[in-house]
């Protein structure tokens, strides 16, 4: 596979140039998470030791049931779990509870030591699942930019290889060797002797798994070109891909439709049950 095809300038990738900021959008991801509620509910279980090292649980009352795990966005350097709770009015009514992850950023932990954290998170999930009311064969691995990079790191590189049911990754960029000229790869300790390794294009590990793939059709051009390729990788790797269009939507308004009965959400709803 030729990656030099996703070399480019900032502007190709940058965001904001070409979804500029929603905060409107933002505040109603954030007042519907304050809102979200569920029979059995877990805000700020511990996975380590790290003060961001916490994850969100929203549960139906059952036990033994499926469980999306969701990683926030935020260019690794922003974004908190607590936004991402909106989505459990979706699942949690069907079944399905909503775990949202928090992990450190990049103003005190360097992407590598981020990665570690979110494996951490997964080790944590399956070897916790029975405790908190899981199904530890049913957990489904959910991001959205920033954390879809990560989600794909954590199928690729998490050493005892946990057994997710399924896989959505939203908006994410997969190979890092392109950003090394750009000040983001500065302020995430990305660098020239570790962007390979953190880049999910350039690793390869067996994967049976169902993936879906999406991302805002007005989103940046190598974002795009990134998913594209990602998806052949993953498909060469095993993996059962489906690509889901995302006609309307910009960076920022795609993850609404993890609180909608979509077809995203019905791609995680047939992975999970």
């Amino acid at each position: 596979m030729d990656l030099s095809v996703l070399a480019g300038a900032w502007a190709d990738y940058d965001i904001e140039r070409h979804n500029p900021p929603r905060p409107d959008v933002m505040e109603g991801y954030r007042a519907a998470s304050r809102a979200a509620a569920a029979p059995r509910t877990v805000l700020g279980e511990a996975y380590g030791s790290g003060e961001r090292e916490k994850l969100d649980l929203l549960a139906p009352a059952e036990t033994g049931v499926p469980a999306i795990v969701f990683i926030h966005g935020g260019y690794w350097r922003a974004g908190a779990r607590e936004d991402r709770r909106y989505p459990a009015g979706v699942f949690v009514p069907r079944g399905v509870a909503w775990i949202s992850l928090g992990y450190p950023l990049t103003g005190t932990t360097p992407l590598p030591g981020i990665v570690d954290s979110v494996r951490r998170a997964a080790a944590y999930l399956q070897g916790n699942a029975a405790r908190l009311g899981l199904d530890p064969a049913r957990l489904v691995l959910v991001g959205n930019s920033a954390g879809a990079h990560l989600a794909a790191m954590a199928l690729l590189t998490a050493p005892d290889a946990p057994a997710w049911r399924g896989a959505a990754l939203v908006s994410g960029v997969y190979d890092l060797v392109p950003y090394l000229d750009f000040e983001i790869a500065r302020a995430s300790g990305i660098t020239r002797a570790n962007a390979e390794g953190l880049s999910p294009l350039r690793l390869r590990r067996p994967l049976s798994l169902p993936v879906a793939l999406t991302l805002g059709e007005r989103e940046p051009p190598m974002f795009h070109r990134q998913t594209e390729l990602f998806a052949a990788h993953l498909a060469a790797l095993g993996a059962k891909v489906e690509r889901i269009p995302g006609a309307g939507h910009d960076h920022f308004s795609i993850i609404g439709e993890l609180g909608r009965d979509g077809a995203l959400t019905r791609a995680l709803l047939k992975m999970a049950l």
